[in-house]
């Protein structure tokens, strides 16, 4: 049993599991790394959701048209793909708290809650404009980071 608690205990090491607490709430350290391994798991089972870049046209590049990306399983795609992520806030549940969550679009199934990642909860009693802004400060670097340098799909940036 030891070596399963030892495991346990390496498990929330990982990027994807440390917490940060501010004044504004508990905080994903890296939500970057919390979507890469949602991905990285998605590629591994086939469940990723392919949509190609559209060009300055709206068109898929490089298709007929098509909305979505024809591929045997475990093949590359054959364009560069659009990765779609949402950030959003939710007051279900607990009504003083505010939950901040992400989603990952190119899934099926997505606004389920399995499938969605807890980034953050805040407490909050009043919908205010400066107590949002303060609880997603947190995650800007981030979601400039994914902008900037996005996550690998199947190896790919």
């Amino acid at each position: 049993m030891s070596w399963l608690r030892a495991g346990r205990r390496h498990l929330f090491t990982l990027p994807r599991k440390q917490v940060i607490v501010t004044g504004s709430g508990a905080h994903l350290a890296s939500f970057t790394a919390a979507i890469q391994k949602r991905v990285s798991a998605l590629c591994d089972a086939d469940a990723f959701v392919g949509i190609p870049l559209a060009d300055n046209q709206r068109e898929p590049s490089g298709s007929t048209g098509a909305s979505a990306v024809a591929a045997l399983p475990g093949s590359p795609f054959p364009a560069p793909v659009e990765m779609q992520i949402t950030l959003g806030l939710d007051k279900g549940g607990d009504p003083g708290t505010v939950k901040i969550v992400a989603t990952i679009i190119n899934q099926a199934h997505r606004n389920s809650p399995f499938n969605t990642i807890l980034v953050a909860i805040c407490p909050c009693q009043d919908d205010k404009y400066e107590l949002l802004a303060a609880m997603l400060e947190t995650h800007l670097p981030q979601v400039d980071a994914l902008l900037w340098d996005g996550v690998l799909v199947r190896g790919v940036h």
